[in-house]
């Protein structure tokens, strides 16, 4: 932890601004790198907050299986890809005031909902399948 919390200073320090896909300027070094030793039997997950075993889990099963509709998660009570989804369907005319909470308890629930509301498109898993 202590490797990427001195890496994260760095960048804040020496990084140069750049624009990302999603027009979000961010600082970045090139070619920077950690070394964990995997002999340790750790899980190299790298933050700085506490973790969800079990979300870590159904979304990786989720992008293994090249899926893009957050209804496995949302099924699995897993909601951390639900506020992308949620964003476009309030935008929709078919929005009618609905929380996070209840589109996603929807999109668990109808199967034609999370067909027409819950796709993210292109992300990991089908990238990583296709």
């Amino acid at each position: 932890m202590k490797q990427y919390q001195d890496l994260c200073k760095k960048i804040l320090k020496k990084g140069i601004e750049k624009n990302n896909r999603t027009n979000t300027k961010t600082l970045s070094l090139f070619a920077e790198k950690l070394k964990i030793n995997l002999d340790d039997n750790i899980i190299p997950i790298i933050t700085t907050k506490k973790i969800n075993i079990k979300a870590i889990i159904y979304e990786l099963l989720w992008f293994i299986k090249g899926d893009t509709n957050i209804r496995y998660l949302s099924k699995n009570n897993v909601h951390i890809w639900d506020d992308w989804v949620y964003e476009k369907f309030k935008k929709n005319k078919e929005f009618n005031g609905e929380t996070i909470k209840e589109f996603s308890k929807k999109i668990a629930e109808d199967n034609n909902f999370a067909e027409k509301f819950g796709d993210l498109g292109a992300i990991y898993g089908k990238q990583w399948r296709k």
